[in-house]
């Protein structure tokens, strides 16, 4: 059995040391709007009832923030949720991009 209670803990910024500053950094973010469209959900209000529909406790602006990638962290219940909902696999949710280098393009 999964552990739903679990949150998965990702910083699209981390707060580099001084002395060991990577020259690139990643974000991973959901692709939350991309599968509403494949899917043909035309909200996040449709979502947010599909949730509901499945008895995952999860507020109307809880599912904002993850939608717009501004959580901090992600249940992974609302994953499991997610990928029950959208008929795909964990990888299909996320989606990694490149930031720019630090130290002005340096």
């Amino acid at each position: 059995m999964i552990d739903t209670s679990s949150s998965l803990h990702f910083s699209a910024d981390p707060a580099p040391s001084q002395s060991l500053q990577p020259q690139l950094r990643t974000a991973v973010k959901f692709r939350i709007y991309e599968l509403m469209a494949e899917r043909g959900i035309k909200s996040v209000a449709a979502l947010h009832r599909k949730l509901i529909e499945m008895r995952v406790p999860v507020s109307h602006s809880q599912l904002l923030r993850i939608v717009d990638n501004r959580a901090d962290h992600w249940k992974v219940q609302y994953i499991n949720a997610f990928v029950d909902i959208f008929e795909c696999q964990v990888a299909d949710l996320f989606k990694v991009e490149k930031l720019d280098k630090l130290n002005n393009g340096g």
